[in-house]
């Protein structure tokens, strides 16, 4: 068996088992909502910031931008496609809402890169971005997580792969 050496002793190393399915649903539930704690997080992150902290409040919009934009992305590229080609029951229109609330937040980042943190209009619609952030957040983890669950297990799995698969690569490629 091959070995790996860590601070001086030999640690066996272990073939991992492939996940099966629900594994893989499990973690794409768990990573859904890690990016909605770590989004909500710098949100609140900022609102704790002085109206003098204007560098610190610029490079928290860059990391919320970033990551708020990486999680629609992977939404709109695998998650919502993936719901809508099931047929589900009421998937239409929650999946409609999910992409207009997506909209609606890349559209306040967009006007937001054109203003200075500081300024009265960017702290405005900063406020409108967490707030409407918090309420899509709150909607995804109701509703969608129930379509979800609807969908069988190996699809399920199969979508949680390539969810992973993507946000890895749109990472890599941001650098």
């Amino acid at each position: 068996m091959a070995q790996q050496r860590v601070l001086n002793q030999d640690i066996p190393l272990v073939d991992r088992a492939p996940e099966d399915a629900q594994v893989r649903v499990m973690r794409a539930r768990a990573r859904l909502k890690y990016e909605h704690a770590l989004l909500t997080m710098l949100l609140n992150r900022y609102d704790k910031l002085g109206p003098e902290a204007i560098e610190a409040k610029r490079a928290l919009f860059q990391e919320i931008k970033m990551e708020l934009r990486l999680h629609t992305r992977v939404e709109e590229d695998v998650f919502f496609p993936e719901l809508h080609d099931a047929q589900l029951r009421h998937s239409g229109p929650i999946v409609a809402e999910g992409l207009r609330a997506h909209k609606t937040l890349r559209n306040l980042l967009d006007e937001m890169s054109a203003l200075l943190p500081g300024e009265a209009s960017f702290e405005v619609k900063m406020d409108a971005l967490k707030a409407r952030f918090l309420e899509h957040a709150s909607d995804q983890e109701d509703c969608m997580f129930r379509l979800f669950n609807s969908i069988s297990a190996e699809i399920q799995g199969n979508l949680a792969t390539a969810r992973g698969d993507q946000r890895r690569g749109l990472r890599r490629r941001r650098g």
